[in-house]
């Protein structure tokens, strides 16, 4: 459910757990059981990779990938992504555009 959905801002536990049917404590504990992490830090690092591969792509601005990926704040994305990648998006696409030169 989060891979196809991943891009829709409004995803998170409660929404999982209403259109499942269960309730959000429950899928809470389940999940994390499974993937040792929260449903929102599952979310945000499907979405902060699948940003990261467009960037690598090329094919849009960094503001169209955070749109693309389910970020509606920017500064929000920019300090996820510099928190994982240890640059700015814009800094990981440049620099992959070196990479590939």
């Amino acid at each position: 459910m989060i891979e196809n959905n991943y891009k829709d801002m409004n995803l998170n536990l409660n929404a999982i757990a209403a259109d499942i049917g269960v309730s959000s404590a429950y899928l809470s504990k389940v999940f994390r059981s499974h993937e040792f992490m929260s449903v929102g830090d599952y979310i945000k690092e499907y979405r902060l990779l699948n940003a990261a591969k467009m960037l690598e792509e090329n094919k849009y601005t960094v503001n169209k990938i955070m749109g693309m990926t389910g970020f509606g704040n920017q500064s929000y994305f920019y300090k996820l992504f510099k928190q994982k990648y240890g640059v700015t998006p814009k800094e990981y696409q440049q620099s992959k555009l070196l990479n590939n030169a």
